[in-house]
């Protein structure tokens, strides 16, 4: 089975930053396996499935992970928020 991988990264820095897509295409024929996107920012996925498809479901499970990323900064944020500062005595 033909293999490719697709990869989005964050580049630059500040307000220069942005993403990119890449994509690769392997070399030679691969054994049946199965593949996960990876946090990480990158996917092998079966060429036959097309690159839209294999850039759909790594960007959906960034997507994911950012946003649980943000859920725990905010629940962070809100216990710093209402964090007293009590004297002892």
């Amino acid at each position: 089975m033909k293999m490719s991988r697709v990869r989005i990264d964050r580049r630059g820095f500040g307000k220069k930053s942005y993403w990119e897509i890449g994509f690769e295409d392997f070399e030679g024929d691969f054994e049946r396996q199965k593949t996960a996107p990876s946090g990480l920012g990158f996917f092998s996925y079966p060429t036959k499935k097309g690159r839209l498809w294999a850039f759909e479901q790594l960007r959906a499970h960034m997507r994911k992970l950012h946003e649980d990323q943000i859920e725990l900064l905010q629940k962070s944020l809100d216990a710093l928020v209402a964090l007293e500062y009590i004297e002892k005595k």
